[in-house]
C-alpha cells in the first residue's frame, strides 16, 4: 500500500465521523419530539448515547493514529501535527474526564505507518524512533515549562483574550 491509501483512509474516517454526527442529530431530534408528545423516547436517547460513545471512544483514537502516521510518513515534525498541548494540570482530556496530556499510542502509529509505507522496515524503525524521541522531548518541555498567563477580561462578549483598558 502507499501513502495515498492512508490519505483515503483518513478521509473515509472523517466522513464516517460526519455521518455519525448527522445520525446523532436525527436521534436527539426524534427523542425530543417523542418526549414532547408524551411517547417513550428512551430508545432514541440510548441510541444517541451509543453513537456518541462510538465516535468519541472508538473512532477518534483511530483517526489520531492515522493522522500521526500520515504526518510521520510525510516527514512532518510531531509538534506541527499536535501543537495544541496544554499544561498537564490545567485541562481535562476530551471525553475521558482525566486531567493532563495523553501521548498517542506510538506503537499503533508505527504499525499504521509501516503498513502504508514502501520503505524497508529497519530504516522506518530508525526514522520513527528519532521522530518519537523528538516528540517526547518537545512535549515534556512544553508541559513542564509553559507558564500560566492570566489575561484580564473586560466582561464584554467577543474574543476571550481581549484586554481591558485599565490592565494595559
Amino acid at each position: 500500500m502507499s501513502i495515498v491509501h492512508l490519505k483515503i483512509k483518513i478521509k473515509s474516517l472523517a466522513a464516517e465521523a460526519q455521518f455519525i454526527r448527522h445520525e446523532e442529530q436525527k436521534r436527539i431530534g426524534s427523542g425530543r419530539w417523542l418526549r414532547a408528545h408524551n411517547q417513550a423516547s428512551g430508545v432514541e436517547y440510548s441510541l444517541y448515547n451509543s453513537l456518541i460513545d462510538h465516535r468519541r471512544k472508538d473512532l477518534r483514537p483511530i483517526q489520531r493514529i492515522a493522522q500521526l502516521a500520515y504526518g510521520f510518513l510525510r516527514n512532518v515534525p510531531y509538534r506541527k501535527i499536535e501543537n495544541h498541548v496544554p499544561m498537564a494540570d490545567s485541562v481535562y482530556l476530551r471525553g475521558t474526564g482525566e486531567k493532563g496530556f495523553k501521548y498517542p499510542d506510538f506503537e499503533a502509529v508505527f504499525k499504521e505507518a509501516a503498513k502504508f509505507s514502501g520503505t524497508e522496515i529497519r530504516i522506518l524503525q530508525q526514522r520513527f524512533a528519532q521522530w518519537k524521541d523528538e516528540a517526547k522531548l518537545d512535549q515534556d518541555f512544553t508541559v513542564a515549562k509553559t507558564p500560566r498567563v492570566k489575561v484580564p477580561w473586560d466582561g464584554k462578549p467577543g474574543k476571550s483574550a481581549r484586554r481591558s483598558k485599565t490592565a494595559a
